[in-house]
């Protein structure tokens, strides 16, 4: 490139970015090193050191200082922590809707910088985007979002390297590395910690013991839980290769569970979503139908329900519930053109409890939706209990395996036949 010196205007370096992902997972570690990598100060706050300082008045004054004290080190990397406890103009409401978005239009005017900000690169992080209100994400503010997922297996095993230092160099700790599955890096330096305090009561070196000794302790699951577990995700595939969009990857449940950890997983089904492509109202009651084929098929073959579809956000009922809203109150699929929420809202819950009108339609189409997963099943019945009996004694399907194991049923069927 012609007149290229090997270094950039501050006009073309992005102004600022959001960095996303669960807690422990290194973003406070990513901007760190950031601006280590830069050569530059660090400046770091968040809303709650901001509220710290008093009403709202003395608080704008505290992000203004903020962002004052961070153009005397230009240039530096402003560091804005629990970004997403900002709020969202999208779903406020209530009482304390003036003071958010007072706070809100003050961050809003801090990060246009109407002085200049040039020399400054903002660095916000938060466990969920989807609660951050846009404005935020527009240009000239944080430009774009990084996501930082809990760590893969070869990632595990970095990170526990790295904080063993050359200890235990050699020796296997893949058994230690699969049951730090859903654990964060923060997660795994703690781990490590604990090991090394342990070694030096015992006034020796580290072993893998320390390490096993450290973990949280699973517990098997009972023989008729792990049976239901099955039935329910093998439902879920069922339903998905019948109707669902989209290429089954992998179909897992777990024999056994961590006590007390908010995040146990009993199983999944893991789906690649076909090519973005607009979803009509058909494909979103096959989506209704496949979060809610578990439910189903724990009813079909057990004839109850158990709770585990239930309870927390993201669980099958909750997810199901979501979409159900949103045809009807922001997609247009449903009794009334009416946009009541927008896609993703975290208002839901509160909007079906003051409308019943529209809780009712959203009832009826999770009823159809359900008896409609059930029908399924019920016309795929002994490709459903294959399908549990394989998932019970192997934990673990590949996409392939679990269309063989349908493909086989329906094939000895059509023999029969």
């Amino acid at each position: 490139m012609a007149g290229w010196n090997g270094k950039l205007s501050w006009s073309d370096v992005d102004r600022g970015v959001l960095v996303a992902g669960p807690s422990g997972t290194g973003k406070t570690t990513f901007a760190k090193a950031l601006a280590t990598s830069c050569g530059v100060e660090p400046v770091a706050s968040s809303l709650g050191q901001w509220q710290s300082a008093g009403h709202l008045g003395v608080l704008l004054k505290a992000m203004r200082q903020t962002f004052a004290e961070a153009r005397k080190k230009v240039p530096c990397i402003l560091f804005l922590d629990e970004f997403d406890s900002v709020g969202d103009r999208r779903t406020v409401r209530g009482d304390n809707a003036l003071y958010i978005l007072e706070i809100i239009n003050g961050l809003l005017e801090c990060l246009d910088g109407v002085d200049d900000r040039d020399g400054i690169v903002v660095v916000a992080a938060c466990n969920h985007p989807e609660f951050v209100d846009p404005a935020f994400l527009r240009p000239g503010r944080l430009e774009r979002t990084i996501h930082i997922p809990l760590p893969d297996r070869p990632a595990r095993e970095q990170i526990l390297r790295w904080h063993l230092k050359g200890a235990l160099e050699g020796e296997d700790v893949a058994t230690i590395v699969d049951q730090l599955e859903g654990h964060s890096g923060a997660e795994i330096e703690k781990l490590v910690r604990d090991a090394r305090r342990s070694a030096r009561k015992a006034k020796r070196d580290i072993c893998t013991n320390d390490l096993l000794s450290g973990l949280p302790k699973r517990i098997a699951f009972p023989e008729e839980d792990l049976r239901r577990i099955a039935v329910h995700e093998a439902g879920h595939a069922i339903v998905h290769a019948t109707v669902g969009d989209g290429e089954i990857l992998r179909l897992k449940i777990e024999p056994d569970f961590t006590p007390h950890r908010a995040d146990n997983e009993a199983g999944f089904l893991e789906v690649k979503k076909s090519a973005l492509k607009g979803r009509t109202r058909q494909d979103y009651e096959a989506e209704l139908m496949v979060h809610l084929a578990g439910l189903a098929a724990e009813e079909l073959i057990f004839g109850e329900i158990a709770d585990e579809g239930g309870g927390t956000m993201g669980s099958d009922l909750a997810s199901a519930t979501q979409i159900a809203t949103e045809m009807e109150a922001s997609l247009g699929f449903g009794d009334s053109l009416v946009h009541l929420v927008p896609l993703g809202s975290t208002q839901v819950p509160r909007l079906l409890l003051t409308d019943p009108v529209l809780r009712r339609r959203v009832e009826a189409k999770l009823d159809e939706a359900f008896e409609g997963a059930r029908t399924i099943l019920e016309e795929n019945e002994r490709a459903h209990r294959a399908l549990a009996d394989a998932l019970t004694q192997r934990h673990q399907l590949e996409g392939p395996e679990v269309l063989e194991i349908i493909s086989a049923v329906d094939e000895e069927v059509w023999q029969v036949g």
